[in-house]
């Protein structure tokens, strides 16, 4: 008779678990569902960003040099997703570029022409804090990195164009600033950001024709541009 009441006893525990199994496996695949889809959403990139340069010579370099123009880019990342580190505390990091022609020149002949243009290309890392979230955006920044003074030549005959970047001075610059975003689209928005750009000394040309001389190379530069947030 005890056997008989454990049998019936487990007989309706089964039946029980028989009934619950489709519950719960239909509550395990939602749960993998949003899981899967909150791994895809996590992504370290914030943003990417691209516009026209403008850098204005300050102090003694205004005297030896013009308003420069290029273009420039940025990408935003989140540093505690990109490397795994919770809880978040970080801030994202910006790794930011830009070409900056402040001077040029070309001489025509009759095959073709040879232009010559006196240029910054910089290439920095650093902090950026602010908000991430919302549909405008206030941020500022530090970057330190380096820049290259040098003078690029592009030669074209007969259609055929080649170029070159001969460096006259490889520099250390530290650079803060500030910028907004706010959306155009509900991925794209618009990007403007003023920063300090300090060199020190640095050795670069004022005209084409010149050599290079050591001076200050300090400027304020202004983007203007369009970043894509993923």
């Amino acid at each position: 008779m005890g056997i008989l009441r454990k049998s019936r006893v487990l007989v309706a525990g089964a039946w029980a678990a028989v009934q619950l199994l489709p519950v719960s496996a239909g509550a395990q695949a939602i749960g993998d569902d949003i899981a899967h889809d909150s791994t895809e959403a996590d992504t370290p990139l914030v943003a990417v960003g691209l516009g026209i340069n403008i850098g204005v010579p300050l102090g003694e370099f205004a005297d030896r040099a013009g308003t420069g123009w290029g273009v420039g880019g940025h990408l935003l990342i989140e540093f505690d997703e990109l490397f795994g580190i919770e809880p978040a505390t970080w801030p994202p990091l910006r790794i930011d570029g830009s070409w900056l022609e402040y001077a040029h020149e070309t001489d025509d002949f009759v095959l073709g022409s040879v232009t010559e243009s006196l240029a910054i290309r910089s290439f920095g890392i650093g902090p950026q804090l602010g908000s991430t979230r919302g549909p405008t955006r206030f941020d500022a920044f530090a970057i330190a990195g380096l820049s290259l003074f040098g003078t690029s030549t592009t030669t074209n005959v007969l259609g055929q164009s080649d170029s070159d970047f001969d460096t006259s001075s490889t520099e250390l610059f530290l650079a803060i600033g500030a910028g907004l975003s706010t959306d155009l689209r509900e991925s794209l928005a618009l990007n403007l950001s003023a920063s300090l750009r300090y060199h020190g000394s640095a050795s670069y040309s004022t005209r084409p024709d010149e050599p290079p001389a050591p001076g200050p190379a300090n400027l304020a530069a202004f983007r203007a541009g369009l970043s894509w947030k993923p």
